[in-house]
């Protein structure tokens, strides 16, 4: 009866062992990761104000690829950022920061402009992104 129990006992050591060997990471697999697999890094940032019918910066350049954060705030108006060629459209309301985000998967140069009328500069609103 107790070599029974004994087999039992190395059996479940066995099991648990063949567990743990195929359910980790070896040291080759862990020591290839590197911070880039834990750490959002292909984003491009940009801070982006909007007055006097103007949006600062009124040109982006990033590349092809990229992963595109434009943080909007209005100064002084209710404006639009409209940038149909990534099919984004958002409303900007004073003081208040509106954050778009895409990915830059063609090449070109694409205008953005103010898809909401703020005053008579309302057709002086416009900007470029340049995807290289």
């Amino acid at each position: 009866m107790k070599k029974k129990g004994v087999y039992t006992v190395i059996i479940v050591l066995l099991i648990i062992l063949a567990y743990s060997f195929f359910s980790v990471d070896t040291y080759d697999n862990i020591q290839n990761e590197t911070i880039d697999d834990f750490v959002d890094v292909g984003v491009k940032e940009f801070i982006m104000t909007v007055q006097d019918f103007s949006y600062n910066p009124s040109e982006i350049n990033v590349d092809k690829g990229d992963v595109v954060k434009i943080k909007i705030t209005s100064l002084d108006l209710r404006y639009g950022f409209s940038l149909l060629a990534f099919n984004i459209q958002e409303e900007l309301k004073p003081n208040e920061e509106v954050i778009v985000e895409f990915v830059a998967d063609k090449q070109g140069s694409f205008p953005y402009i103010s898809h909401i009328f703020s005053g008579k500069g309302h057709y002086d609103l416009k900007g470029v992104i340049i995807v290289e």
